[in-house]
């Protein structure tokens, strides 16, 4: 493979988060498509208009073993109080998160990689390129903001294979578990289980006690306990309970095995763009990109696994871990509402492309099978060639949606009902009343066309 030559290595490296970036500068705006709306309706305007205190505004979207949004609605006041709620800036605050995360596993990689050669070099190319992904769903401004969360799971992740490599005091991600179950939201629990996953595999290989996944798993229920206590259960986020859909899976094994090759399809050639290619049959291609990404990983990760020793970085498990962690709970609160769909969603790619840095990171350290690593690389590299080509041929598209949604909102007479044919979320007159009201505040991306 030395054929390529570094210069051709150091571009990919560099021109692919420039790529994605610049896409989702394009494609990132201010209108509000989903929950968004209902914590405008039943939080900040009750808020702003005094029928409910800062603690109620707070907590209102909190549940128990579910979602926290503490920070998120607290970025959402902020805005309204001092950008007029222009929601892309929390759009534009999520997208310095994405690029600092990558930036952050840079600088980790390159901390405890004394190896400058050229297959590092290429490595760390297919890293970027796994983790710059570019079929993520950008448009939608809260996907974008929640990168802020996603970089600070990273941060955990990151913490955790200290520890591992007895870089780090096992206080320090005691400290990090508690944080991550008090602020993080989703993307906290997942980085906390991922991390315990993994540690109670590590100790079972080396034959150590269990004391220490064990210890965190009680300071993550502990937090969750706390909060039930200062807040109670919450809201009900789900329309079946785990326990219902679990059964409902075990019943259908195919469901489960289609939802993991789209996910691993999900970051290379996502439904939108196998459904242009092949719009007949774009589910057996999505199996087929996904099993073979499937393999590629699981290789991957396999060989890196081999003469491991305690001084052997973790991340590449504790990263694949992260994404089959969320895999697994996506399943269990989506799949009785959505079915094996839902992985279709782009912003659940985020966290499967996490499956691709760590096995690029894999194969930067375990080097016996360079055809598998040339595989791989194709599949990356082609597969990003490909779906950047019709996100930006599609970007058109996505500006006209958003310019439709944003006269809907302008309309003077909202019950033209055009509104619902743009935002799922406003159908049945659901933000009507809350255009109003911010209309009457002065809110400038709702003030009526005259």
């Amino acid at each position: 493979m030395k054929f390529i030559s570094k210069t051709f290595v150091l571009s990919v490296a560099a021109f692919v988060p420039l790529l994605t970036v610049f896409y989702a500068l394009d494609v990132m705006n201010g209108i509000p498509l989903g929950d968004e709306w209902r914590w405008i309706k039943n939080l900040l305007l009750p808020y702003v208009d005094g029928k409910i205190g800062f603690w109620n505004y707070l907590t209102g979207e909190y549940s128990f073993l579910g979602h926290t949004h503490f920070l998120t609605l607290m970025a959402l006041l902020v805005n309204y109080q001092f950008f007029s709620l222009d929601l892309v800036y929390l759009a534009y605050f999520g997208l310095v998160f994405y690029v600092l995360g990558w930036l952050l596993l840079l600088m980790y990689l390159f901390r405890y990689q004394s190896d400058k050669s050229w297959y590092t070099m290429l490595s760390i190319a297919l890293i970027t390129v796994a983790y710059f992904s570019i079929t993520t769903d950008f448009p939608w401004l809260l996907v974008s903001f929640e990168y802020f969360y996603y970089f600070f799971a990273l941060a955990i992740l990151v913490l955790a294979d200290g520890f591992l490599c007895k870089r780090i005091s096992f206080t320090w991600l005691c400290v990090a578990t508690f944080f991550s179950a008090l602020f993080l939201d989703s993307f906290g629990v997942v980085a906390v289980l991922a991390i315990i996953l993994v540690l109670s595999l590590n100790n079972l290989v080396e034959r150590r006690k269990i004391f220490q996944p064990i210890l965190l798993l009680a300071i993550f229920f502990s937090t969750w306990i706390l909060l039930k206590i200062a807040i109670g259960d919450g809201i009900n986020t789900s329309s079946s309970s785990r326990f219902n859909t679990l059964a409902l899976l075990l019943g259908k094994p195919g469901d489960i095995f289609e939802s993991l090759l789209i996910s691993f399809s999900q970051p290379l050639l996502d439904k939108a763009v196998l459904q242009y290619f092949f719009p007949f049959f774009y589910r057996t291609a999505q199996m087929i990109v996904g099993a073979a990404g499937l393999v590629l990983v699981a290789i991957s990760l396999v060989g890196y696994g081999r003469n491991f020793n305690d001084s052997k970085s973790r991340l590449p498990f504790l990263l694949a871990g992260y994404a089959s962690v969320a895999w697994v709970l996506i399943l269990l609160t989506r799949y009785s509402d959505f079915g094996a769909g839902i992985f279709d969603a782009q912003r659940f790619t985020r966290f499967f492309v996490l499956y691709y840095v760590a096995a690029a990171f894999a194969f930067l350290k375990w080097r016996a099978m360079p055809k598998v690593f040339a595989l791989f690389a194709i599949l990356l590299l082609g597969s990003y060639a490909i779906s950047a080509n019709y996100q930006y041929s599609n970007v058109a598209s996505v500006h006209q949606y958003f310019e439709g949604a944003g006269n809907a909102l302008r309309e003077v007479n909202l019950q033209d009902g055009n509104l619902n044919k743009y935002i799922g979320k406003c159908s049945d007159r659901y933000c009507d009343e809350t255009i109003y009201s911010l209309r009457e505040k002065g809110i400038p991306f709702v003030q009526a066309n005259h």
